[in-house]
């Protein structure tokens, strides 16, 4: 209840400039928001009702329990014209006079709402350290979203994507009391010098464009993975990762508990063994394949886990393959023999969690609802839809009946992974077809946050009913009510409620005065409409080589010039700074689908019977500066861990293993009989505006807890000065908290561990004299940051 009072005093300081007092006891004659538990109402739904009497408002939020509260309160800071995303908040730059009128009731559509963030690629939780779990988690729970799920890849031969180290697979006693493993196996996550899915290895400092004074480290990954890239060896060292990583899950998932947000991960099913553990097994005389020796790897597993981090499910993942190859003969029985050895674990352990099951497809090809017959019906079954999210819910899910079901929807694709997804309606339109299913849990698969937040937003609005009175309504900010669509629309077309949303939310990010235009722009570009200019290349993402002249390209890209001219129609710093972030991604979309198009010409004209040697020159230099403004538009629009694994994927994929900018070099040298001019390469220096970003910004502390900061201050130069200024929120006395210098353009501060709320702001001059702020809005409006007790330590 406290943390629900704080946050809502913080949300009405920022749009009213006015701080409220917090009582015990409501009382006087003012204006007041009244928080109280209704025990009529389940533990997660809440009221809000206004009142007014002598003049003066009386809004009371009430919930089933402190978290039906705190939606309560998260609820009525949207009507207060907030929203909230994955990647943090926006507060509209005009301020509010009154409070609002507000009756309202809400409970959840889906019992059980959430993410599934993808580990595997740079663009995802692979580069998320524990500020950005704790981020994430007060975010998911202002979204009203209670569930986050892993994934786990195995160890493959090829030596990607895993093993990962979210799950480490031993015997019992090679883990300790606390979880700590004393043996184990070379297991990482997605960083710069490691191969695999479509990527070369590479050192940060390689990166073109200034790109790599963006990260401070030449081998890039998590902080478990930091010394220790592209994968450990050392025995000790292997040790180290796992335990690294189990220190980072044990903090943010005890944070995600405090939240009401329950937490899964699990491995693929046949379970697969690491080399290293097999050899250990059979100088022990056992035998890998043995099911009582699978089943005590099983109890290693869940047993380390019960000790190392708070876990409530443990999925177990059918494999990938079986999406596009279908099942071979004897692989659904070896998959029921393994998850009897993961059942008969788990109750030798006294179910320290409960058993899930998910996977590319529900079930087997000859019945998808087949592994209703053999799980326990506390087991929830699931699954993402398929073909990267180009076919529907998984209709089968009607089939399986008297347990948990999770639909999960992919709220972006990988192969397209360097390009804006809107996919908004069809969020809602899953959402829709889930709950006819009977689905009791709605959840989204992803990598990236900003870029894809609107499509968050949509499947969290999915995930809840709301009403006004007794009238339901399907309205901006509200959900689905879950009446299904009709179900004739061809599978890549399907899309609920695009053109509301998006009014509400352009209104919401750019201001009234441009916002509706902007929101009719992104409603005409949801789904399919969009173009295209990444796909899947050995990896997510790979820039397209395009056989279409851009002249005749062009016309699918005239959206982003009618962006353009919008600009000057959208009135406050925060306002365009939003406007801006989606202004560039455009134009870098636009420059990658270029880029596309000469290098098909390229192609083409190498491939003639007679090279003629001008025209492919100059395409090979227009290659050259159209990459470099590429990386020049998508740096002016990093703020996020997600934009840096865009940069990372481009250099590494893109422009690394395939080679689209220079793979005709050695040709075009041979016919000028000299090494090509200095024009055809990019330069390795930073040629965009000045800025200051903040990658991960978070708004909740601990009591005592000292906030770090990370500060990326980009410049053709190192800057002048650079400082973070703190002060109690609303009022008191401000003081500047000296910045260190990492490498290269990243900085870190440690703001004062308090008792009290507070906001700050950065600062920074350039070497040329020009002020730099963050956030936009500062110093008229800061990060505010809440400190509250939001675990039982």
């Amino acid at each position: 209840m406290k943390v629900a009072a704080a946050e809502l005093r913080r949300y009405v300081y920022l749009r009213t400039g006015n701080l409220c007092q917090i009582a015990e006891v409501a009382a006087g004659s003012h204006d007041q928001i009244v928080l109280a538990r209704n025990r009529s109402l389940a533990s997660d739904q809440y009221l809000i009702r206004t009142e007014t009497s002598d003049g003066h408002k009386r809004v009371t939020i009430t919930g089933g329990g402190d978290l039906g509260v705190l939606y309560g309160v998260y609820r009525y800071v949207e009507r207060l014209g907030v929203r909230f995303y994955l990647h943090g908040d926006v507060v509209p730059d005009d301020r509010i006079t009154a409070l609002p009128e507000v009756t309202e009731d809400g409970k959840p559509l889906f019992a059980t709402r959430g993410i599934l963030p993808f580990h595997d690629f740079f663009e995802g939780p692979d580069w998320w350290n524990l500020d950005d779990y704790k981020a994430c988690f007060v975010q998911m729970t202002r979204l009203r979203m209670n569930f986050i799920g892993l994934h786990n890849y195995p160890e493959r031969q090829q030596g990607y994507p895993g093993p990962e180290p979210s799950v480490w697979i031993g015997l019992p006693e090679d883990a300790g009391r606390r979880g700590n493993v004393t043996f184990s196996y070379p297991a990482f996550f997605a960083n710069s010098l490691r191969p695999g899915w479509g990527n070369v290895p590479m050192k940060t400092s390689q990166y073109v464009g200034g790109a790599a004074e963006l990260f401070e480290h030449e081998a890039y990954g998590p902080e478990p993975q930091i010394g220790h890239c592209p994968w450990p060896n050392d025995p000790a060292d292997c040790n180290t990762v796992f335990n690294r990583t189990a220190a980072m899950y044990r903090e943010a998932f005890t944070l995600a508990h405090g939240l009401g947000i329950k937490t899964c991960l699990g491995t693929e099913t046949p379970l697969t063994i690491p080399q290293r553990v097999q050899e250990r097994l059979k100088s022990r005389g056992k035998d890998p394949a043995d099911p009582v020796v699978v089943q005590d790897l099983y109890e290693g597993a869940f047993q380390r886990i019960a000790r190392a981090f708070p876990v409530d499910y443990y999925w177990l993942w059918t494999p990938e393959d079986r999406t596009w190859g279908g099942n071979k003969p004897g692989q659904f029985e070896a998959t029921a023999r393994d998850m009897q050895a993961a059942l008969g674990a788990l109750k030798k352990l006294r179910n320290p969690m409960t058993l899930a099951t998910c996977g590319w497809v529900l079930g087997p090809q000859q019945d998808r609802a087949a592994l209703d017959k053999l799980l326990p019906k506390a087991s929830p079954m699931s699954c993402i839809n398929q073909k990267v999210g180009h076919a529907p819910v998984e209709s089968s899910f009607e089939k399986v009946q008297g347990r948990p079901k999770w639909a999960i929807p992919w709220l972006e694709n990988d192969p397209n992974l360097t390009g804006p997804q809107p996919w908004v309606g069809r969020m809602f339109f899953d959402g829709a077809d889930a709950f006819r299913y009977g689905c009791t849990g709605l959840l989204g698969i992803h990598w990236r946050t900003k870029v894809i937040g609107m499509n968050i937003a949509a499947l969290a609005q999915a995930g809840w009913v709301i009403s006004e009175g007794s009238q339901l309504t399907n309205k901006p900010g509200r959900a689905s009510s879950g009446a299904a669509p009709e179900s004739g629309d061809a599978a890549e077309n399907r899309s609920l409620g695009a053109s509301e949303f998006y009014q509400d939310w352009a209104v919401a990010n750019f201001g009234p005065d441009a916002g509706p235009d902007i929101g009719a722009l992104f409603a005409r570009l949801d789904g399919k409409a969009f173009p295209e200019v990444s796909q899947w290349g050995g990896g997510p993402g790979r820039v397209k080589v395009n056989g279409t002249p851009w002249t005749t390209e062009a016309r699918r890209f005239a959206f982003v010039d009618e962006a353009g001219a919008l600009r000057s129609k959208v009135k406050g710093a925060g306002n365009l700074d939003r406007f801006d972030y989606w202004l560039n991604t455009f134009r870098f979309t636009t420059a990658m689908a270029q880029f596309s198009c000469v290098a098909g010409e390229l192609d083409r004209l190498m491939k003639g019977r007679e090279l003629i040697k001008e025209p492919a020159l100059a395409a090979r230099q227009e290659l050259a500066r159209l990459w470099t403004e590429m990386i020049r538009f998508q740096m002016a629009a990093v703020d996020t861990p997600g934009e840096l694994g865009t940069l990372a994927n481009l250099e590494q994929q893109s422009r690394g293993a395939a080679h689209l900018l220079d793979k005709h070099d050695a040709a075009l040298e041979k016919i000028l009989d000299t090494p090509l001019p200095a024009a055809f390469t990019p330069s390795s220096s930073y040629v965009g505006p000045p800025r200051l970003i903040v990658p991960t910004v978070r708004s909740v502390v601990a009591p005592n807890e000292s906030l770090s900061l990370k500060v990326i201050a980009l410049d053709a130069q190192p800057v002048k000065s650079l400082a973070v200024h703190v002060g109690p929120l609303g009022k008191g006395k401000w003081q500047t908290i000296p910045v260190a210098h990492v490498a290269r353009a990243v900085h870190k501060a440690s703001l004062p561990a308090t008792r009290y709320d507070f906001e700050y702001y950065v600062t920074a001059e350039t070497r040329a004299g020009q002020q730099l702020t963050w956030p936009a809005t500062a110093p008229a409006m800061n990060q505010t940051v809440v400190v509250a007790e939001l675990v039982n330590r």
